[in-house]
């Protein structure tokens, strides 16, 4: 037994970016298919719909796998993923070595060993070249570099922004007033108008994919907007951001949504946001299942009972209390109605002649 061993085995972390094959093991047999590519919620997706009730993701990173540590993998459904581009964190790094991998695995599934809805991710290593770091003790004098990314011209993109994509009849729309601007890796980037768009229809939700070029380069942003669906309204929820190989997970701050057939509305700025980018529309108008390219009617974000609104309403109250009691003290007065009833005694006066 491997485990007879002395072996000084210390588990390495770090966070991947998972661009190509993926190899899944799991105690339910999972179908996913070849040609699509997977992302993190695709993934999410295809585990709960084969029965995997919020699973639970291992992950590990190794650059050659003895065909020895597969064979501890013997007693679970596999499941190979040739398209896969999803951002897995606190993944376990596998050394090479056959005894020592076999170690490290079992202590990284021992705290799932009772769970029955664990996933195990074997993810290939991918070497990418290390970048130049300038280390300054001085503080920074300058503000972050702004660079821009427009699909015509070098320049900062100025005016309405539109993404959008069609799905049979369907088009699902996002409007900003002005270019987004994303701030993320100490640069802010103003957005304009993609390069190419899509649309990944589901029952339960529509993404909108859309890749914007950055100055007119290789390099390119791609953002996925997700909107959920749920009991007849339609929510815009997050948005995901690719860039250089990295994605981040940026959630609304604020709420979107609105009925089905139906356009969301809302002036100043709409902000998605994590610890490590934040995205910014302006003035937005979005609906995922819009008509005829164009957008059906708007709820607006500005609330029913306005200012003005509860101020009419206030007055009004007080009004309707003057009122209830002018009508009650006009109840209240007593009149001399003793001599208006005929069965009561007659008053009669005398007069002396």
């Amino acid at each position: 037994m491997f485990l007879a061993k002395t072996i000084v085995n210390i588990l390495v972390f770090q966070n991947i970016f998972a661009h190509g094959n993926l190899l899944l093991y799991s105690s339910r047999k999972v179908e996913i298919p070849a040609l699509e590519s997977i992302q993190r919620d695709d993934l999410q997706f295809y585990l709960e719909k084969n029965k995997l009730d919020k699973p639970k993701l291992v992950t590990f990173n190794y650059e050659t796998l003895n065909e020895n540590v597969l064979n501890a993998f013997k007693s679970k459904y596999s499941c190979y993923v040739p398209n896969a581009n999803i951002n897995f964190e606190n993944a376990t790094v596998l050394l090479g070595n056959a005894d020592q991998d076999k170690i490290t695995i079992k202590r990284s599934l021992l705290p799932f060993q009772h769970d029955e809805n664990v996933v195990i991710v074997l993810s290939p290593l991918k070497r990418r070249p290390k970048r130049a770091i300038n280390i300054s003790t001085e503080l920074p004098t300058t503000v972050p570099k702004y660079t821009t990314a427009d699909t015509t011209t070098g320049n900062v993109p100025t005016g309405p922004v539109l993404f959008g994509a069609s799905f049979k009849d369907v088009q699902t729309m996002i409007y900003s007033s002005k270019p987004p601007l994303l701030y993320i890796d100490s640069t802010s980037l103003s957005l304009g108008n993609p390069k190419s768009s899509s649309i990944d229809s589901r029952d339960s939700y529509v993404r909108l994919i859309v890749t914007i070029q950055v100055n007119d380069g290789p390099e390119k942003v791609v953002l996925r907007f997700r909107f959920p669906w749920l009991n007849g309204y339609w929510s815009l929820t997050s948005v995901d951001v690719e860039k250089d190989t990295k994605t981040y997970n940026l959630s609304i701050l604020n709420d979107v949504n609105a009925p089905r057939r139906f356009s969301y509305h809302c002036g100043g700025e709409t902000v998605f946001k994590n610890e490590e980018a934040k995205l910014i529309l302006y003035e937005i108008q979005a609906q995922p299942d819009a008509q005829d390219n164009k957008f059906s009617d708007a709820y607006n974000c500005v609330p029913f009972t306005t200012i003005p609104i509860w101020s009419g309403l206030f007055v009004t109250f007080i009004l309707i209390i003057g009122l209830i009691i002018g009508l009650d003290a006009l109840g209240s007065i007593k009149t001399m109605d003793k001599f208006d009833n005929y069965k009561t005694k007659q008053l009669s006066i005398t007069v002396a002649e």
